[in-house]
C-alpha cells in the first residue's frame, strides 16, 4: 500500500523562520573579458530602510581594489557596469548587502592577446582528454552492443567503430597546424608586443577561453556517460543498444565541434577563424603595423617581414581548420551511421518502445486557520520511454518494460504570507521578496527530442531529471503497467526550496530586521511516482493508420488530491502521460 509522504520541512519552515543579515547575489554576465571591455555585474538584495544600495568590491589583477554602487529597484535588483578591465588576469567581485553583513562572490578573467598561446594550450588539453574520454565512450557503447549477441552487419559495425576510436586517437595530430598556426602567433605577439591591443586578436584570446569552458563542461557530460555505460551489464538488451547509440551519438558531437555541423562546431572555431581572417586582410594596412610597432623601429624592411608573418599565422590557421574539417567528416558521418545502422540492424530487430510526452504540475496550498500561508507548483515536461524485446511479445504472458521518464521542470511558481493571521506583525513589514529555484523554461521541444539516448543538449539544463521506470505489456497487449524507480539517475537539487524574505522595523525600534524562510519542494522522482499512485495500469489503444499501420498508445492525465497535516495542507498532482509505439505522429 502506497504511504504519501512529504518533506516534514514543508510543512514546519514556519517554525525555523530566523533573523538574518540582508540577503544578497551577485553574477558577472560573461566569465571572460577582453581589456577595456565592459563587465556586466547584476544580483539581488533588499532595502533597509533607507539603506538602498549594493556595494560591490572589485579585486583587480594587481591587487588594488574598485568600489561601485548598485542602487536597488523596487523588486530588488540591481545591475552595474564595469569598465576599468585595463589589467589582464582574474577580477573577484564581491557584493555587500545593504547592511554590510552579508556577501557573495563571483569572478571573470580579462584575457588579451598576450595569452594566446597559453589559452590555446590549456584548450588543446581539454580537447585532447575529451577525445580520449569519447574513445572511451565508444569502446564501452561497442561493449554494451556486443553483449547483444551476433546480428546481421555487427562485423561492419565493428570495423566502423574501431574507425572512430582511431580517429579520436588521431584528432590531436590532426590539430597540430591549428596548434602551430596559435603558437606562431603567441611568438609574433611576444616580438611585437603591441600586437596585444589589436582587439581582434584580444577576441580570439576570448574566443578560446570560452572554448576551453565549454569543452571542460563536456568532459564532465562524458564522465557522467561512461558511469552510465558501466551499468550496461546489468541491462535489458533494449537498453543496451539504447546506451550503445548516446555514446556513439556523444562520439559524433564531439567530432561536430571541428566541423560546420549544427551544434557547436560552429561556436568553437567559426569565431576564431573569422577574427583572423579580418586580421590577415588588413595586415597590409597601417592600423596594426603602428599598432605593433613604436615608431622608432619602424621600417620598410620591417613592415614586410611582419605583414608577411601575420598574414601566413592567418593562412596557416586557416588551413589547419580546413584539415581538421575535412579529417572528421568520415568520423562524423560513421558515428551517426553507426548509430542510426543499430536504431534499424539492432533495436528495430530485437525490440520495440512506447515513447511520447510527459507534462504535469504538482502543487501544495497551505494554510493557517483558514488563511492561505504557503505554497508553490512545480510544472514539468518531458517525455516517457518504455522498451521491450520483440521475443517476449509471444501473446502468452506478459512482456518486461524498461525505460525512463526524462525531462526538467520548466517553472517554479511560489507564494507566502507568512503573517496573514497577524496583522500587527505584517504592519511592521516594510519589505518582502520570495526566490523560487531556478527552471529550465519551456525551452525544449521533447516530441521532436524522440531519439535515442539522451540528447546532451538536455543533461546540461536546470533541474533536469532522468527517473528510470520498469513495469510490464499484459499477454493481450491491452494494458501497460509503469512503476515509477526508487531513486532518479539524475533529479532536481537535493535543496531544492524557494527562501521567503521579510525586511521589518519591530514595534518599538529604529532598525529593521531582516528574517527568512524555506519552503522546501519535492522531487521530480517524488512527483511522478505519487502523481502515478505507482504502479500504474494504463489501457493500451490500437489505432488505424494509413498504410495499414496500426498505433499502439497509452494516454492519461493522473489526477490526485491528498489533505494533509490536520487538513492544513492540500497536495495536487495533474499528470498527462502519452506514449506510442511506433513515434506518436
Amino acid at each position: 500500500m502506497e504511504l504519501l509522504i512529504l518533506s516534514a520541512a514543508s510543512f514546519t519552515f514556519a517554525q525555523s523562520v530566523k533573523t538574518v543579515s540582508a540577503p544578497v547575489t551577485v553574477t558577472v554576465e560573461r566569465m571572460v573579458v577582453t581589456p577595456g571591455g565592459d563587465a556586466r555585474i547584476s544580483g539581488t538584495s533588499v532595502q533597509l530602510g533607507d539603506k538602498n544600495a549594493v556595494t560591490i568590491d572589485i579585486v583587480k589583477p594587481d591587487k588594488s581594489t574598485a568600489s561601485l554602487s548598485g542602487n536597488l529597484t523596487p523588486q530588488g535588483t540591481y545591475n552595474v557596469s564595469f569598465k576599468d578591465t585595463k589589467l589582464t588576469g582574474a577580477y573577484n567581485v564581491t557584493a555587500k548587502s545593504p547592511d554590510g553583513k552579508s556577501t557573495a562572490k563571483a569572478s571573470f578573467r580579462v584575457v588579451s592577446a598576450e595569452v594566446i598561446g597559453e589559452t590555446a594550450k590549456a584548450l588543446n588539453q581539454s580537447l585532447t582528454q575529451l577525445a580520449g574520454k569519447s574513445g572511451k565512450i565508444v569502446q564501452a557503447s561497442k561493449a554494451a552492443i556486443d553483449a547483444n549477441g551476433d546480428f546481421p552487419g555487427r562485423d561492419q559495425i565493428d570495423k566502423d567503430i574501431e574507425e572512430i576510436v582511431q580517429s579520436l586517437s588521431e584528432l590531436p595530430k590532426r590539430m597540430e597546424g591549428i596548434n602551430k598556426a596559435l603558437d606562431q602567433l603567441s611568438g609574433l605577439i611576444k616580438q611585437y608586443p603591441g600586437l596585444a591591443n589589436v582587439p581582434e586578436l584580444a577576441e580570439v584570446s576570448q574566443e578560446l577561453t570560452e572554448a576551453r569552458y565549454e569543452t571542460d563542461k563536456m568532459n564532465e557530460q562524458a564522465d557522467d556517460l561512461l558511469a552510465s555505460l558501466s551499468k550496461s551489464p546489468g541491462m535489458s538488451i533494449c537498453d543496451r543498444i539504447d546506451a550503445g547509440i548516446e555514446g556513439l551519438r556523444f562520439a559524433g558531437l564531439f567530432f561536430d565541434l571541428f566541423g560546420d555541423g549544427p551544434t557547436t562546431g560552429k561556436a568553437l572555431w567559426k569565431g576564431v577563424r573569422v577574427l583572423l581572417e579580418d586580421v590577415g586582410a588588413s595586415a597590409t594596412g597601417e592600423a596594426i603595423y603602428n599598432l605593433a610597432v613604436p615608431v622608432e623601429n619602424r621600417s620598410s624592411a620591417q613592415k614586410t617581414a611582419f605583414t608577411e608573418a601575420l598574414k601566413g599565422v592567418t593562412l596557416l590557421f586557416a588551413e589547419g581548420l580546413k584539415e581538421v574539417n575535412n579529417f572528421v567528416k568520415g568520423p562524423f558521418g560513421l558515428a551517426n551511421d553507426c548509430a542510426q545502422f543499430l536504431l534499424g540492424a539492432g533495436f528495430d530487430r530485437f525490440c520495440e518502445r512506447f515513447i511520447g510526452p510527459i507534462e504535469g504540475v504538482f502543487s501544495v496550498d497551505a494554510t493557517n486557520l483558514g488563511w492561505k500561508f504557503w505554497g508553490y507548483k512545480t510544472y514539468i515536461k518531458g517525455r516517457l520511454v518504455l522498451r521491450f524485446e520483440k521475443k517476449d511479445n509471444t501473446g502468452n504472458a506478459p512482456v518486461r518494460l524498461t525505460g525512463e521518464f526524462e525531462g526538467a521542470a520548466t517553472k517554479f511558481d511560489a507564494y507566502e504570507d507568512l503573517f496573514a493571521t497577524n496583522q500587527l506583525n505584517k504592519s511592521t513589514v516594510l519589505f518582502r521578496t520570495l526566490i523560487p529555484p531556478i527552471a529550465a523554461g519551456d525551452v525544449v521541444s521533447w516530441t521532436a527530442l524522440n531519439v535515442f539516448g539522451s540528447a546532451p543538449s538536455v543533461l546540461a539544463l536546470p533541474n533536469y531529471f532522468k527517473v528510470p521506470v520498469t513495469g510490464a505489456l499484459s499477454a493481450d497487449g491491452n494494458k501497460v503497467t509503469i512503476e515509477v524507480a526508487s531513486a532518479g539517475i539524475k533529479d532536481f537539487k537535493s535543496d531544492l526550496r524557494a527562501t521567503a524574505y521579510y525586511v521589518s522595523m519591530p514595534l518599538g525600534s529604529i532598525i529593521p530586521i531582516v528574517q527568512n524562510f524555506n519552503i522546501s519542494m519535492e522531487n521530480a522522482q517524488f512527483i511522478l511516482s505519487r502523481g502515478l499512485r505507482s504502479p500504474a495500469t494504463v489501457d493500451v489503444k490500437t489505432e488505424n493508420k494509413s498504410g495499414g499501420l496500426l498505433l499502439k498508445k497509452i494516454e492519461k492525465t493522473f489526477t490526485r488530491e491528498e489533505v494533509v497535516s490536520d487538513g492544513e495542507v492540500t497536495v495536487r498532482w495533474e499528470l498527462k502521460v502519452t506514449a506510442c509505439n511506433p513515434e506518436c505522429p
